[in-house]
């Protein structure tokens, strides 16, 4: 609704007296709600918005236009996008109908147009938008994006929604082998590389756990993190019988990763790292060569 306000003055013998001021709302027969599948994002994923429109007057609404600005921001002079519009995802329903996907005028920001509204009719959008690089990946990141709704008698109605960047450690792993080619009684080591690309440092109740088996089976095991020895059974588990290796829940944490923007608005991520060093020697033969 369109606020009205007004104040009456009244002159006489060169003296102005002003009346109290009146304010009103001019209501424009149009209401607009907003929703968001979630009220969290990360980065890549893509959110479902829905917009419902309603004529609450009397008379027809037609050829409006629907713009949602993306949550777009002013960043070194220029305006970027947090939110993407995901190509040919919309869905319009009229008075609970399914209709033609109205007309896409601009992506950045996202405009419709030839939405039309009978007296008392309804209307749902439903549309995906992608996290995009411009968007913060940070503890405490929000992306606020309005809807405005153009066409109807005595102004704009809007409606707006605000998600918030999930707080939580992304973890990965990659693993190599240092020689690729041994002899039975050379030392071979496993690196496993963990690396949290996550807003959130891990927490003794995320329990992380690396396990590995592995054939052949290694002995004269030794476990470094980032450099320190790890204790067997205080730090680890190993079965010398199975090859089976698993570090114990908590002994491994990583902090979380660091986020950098860029000139042109988006951010980069650099991740967290801790490194595994498993080392040991193959049960075989010490003339053989084993090759992988």
């Amino acid at each position: 609704m369109a606020t009205i306000t007004n104040q009456a003055s009244l002159t006489y013998r060169g003296l102005t007296r002003l009346s109290n001021r009146t304010v009103g709302q001019l209501d424009n027969g149009l209401t607009v709600d907003k929703n968001v599948n979630t009220e969290t994002y990360t980065p890549g994923e893509r959110k479902v918005y829905s917009v419902a429109l309603r004529n609450t007057g009397t008379g027809p609404l037609s050829d409006l236009t629907f713009s949602d600005d993306l949550g777009g921001y002013v960043y070194q002079g220029q305006t970027v996008y947090p939110l993407t519009f995901v190509t040919d995802s919309v869905q319009y329903y009229g008075n609970g109908v399914l209709q033609a996907d109205p007309a896409v005028v601009t992506a950045e920001p996202l405009v419709f147009q030839g939405i039309d509204l009978p007296a008392g009719g309804s209307a749902v959008l439903i549309y995906e938008a992608e996290v995009s690089d411009y968007a913060d990946p940070g503890q405490g990141g929000t992306i606020t994006n309005t809807v405005t709704v153009e066409g109807a008698p005595g102004g704009n109605s809007q409606a707006s929604v605000t998600i918030t960047a999930l707080a939580q450690p992304v973890l990965d792993l990659v693993k190599a082998m240092s020689p690729t080619t041994v002899t039975a009684c050379e030392t071979v080591t496993y690196t496993l590389t963990l690396s949290n690309s996550g807003n959130a440092a891990t927490e003794a109740g995320d329990n992380v756990v690396v396990s590995d088996t592995f054939d052949p089976v290694l002995h004269n095991v030794t476990v470094t993190l980032d450099g320190v020895t790890l204790a067997a059974g205080t730090d680890y588990t190993y079965d010398e019988s199975t090859g089976a290796f698993a570090t114990v829940a908590g002994a491994i944490a990583l902090e979380a990763a660091t986020f950098t923007q860029h000139p042109d608005g988006t951010y980069e991520t650099v991740p967290a790292v801790a490194e595994l060093a498993i080392s040991g020697t193959m049960s075989a033969d010490c003339g053989g060569t084993i090759q992988f």
